[in-house]
């Protein structure tokens, strides 16, 4: 039987990979529902494909051992990579992958003011 999970790869985490083995429905099917076509649930895909490649993305050190101060100039730091790096990864015009990319790789809950202030 084929894994309804086309998103497991080697090296995964045994026990997320057994679970993902277990599903009873096609995730890029569920993700084309939850972002309105398959068309931009591929297009996130690419993007966070892309992102996972820039080094720079990243973090310094694991963020359980990072001080708030220390979250927020990570966070000002990813933001500065990821608009160096935005004309080659997403259609500025595209909200959607503006978005995507902006919340995929600055996820920390302190970046979210900084990141509207910086951009």
């Amino acid at each position: 039987m084929t894994s309804l999970n086309k998103s497991i790869r080697s090296g995964d985490n045994p026990d997320i990979t057994e679970e993902r083995q277990k599903s009873t429905f096609d995730t890029h099917a569920m993700a084309a529902v939850i972002y309105g076509s398959s068309k931009i649930a591929q297009r996130r895909r690419e993007i966070s494909a892309a992102t996972a490649q820039i080094p720079e993305l990243a973090d310094v050190k694991p963020l359980p051992f990072m001080t708030r101060d220390e979250k927020v100039e990570e966070s000002i730091r990813k933001i500065a990579v990821l608009t160096k790096h935005q004309p080659h990864l997403i259609n500025p015009s595209d909200s959607h992958e503006y978005l995507h990319l902006h919340k995929r790789d600055v996820s920390q809950p302190t970046s979210c003011i900084h990141a509207l202030s910086f951009l």
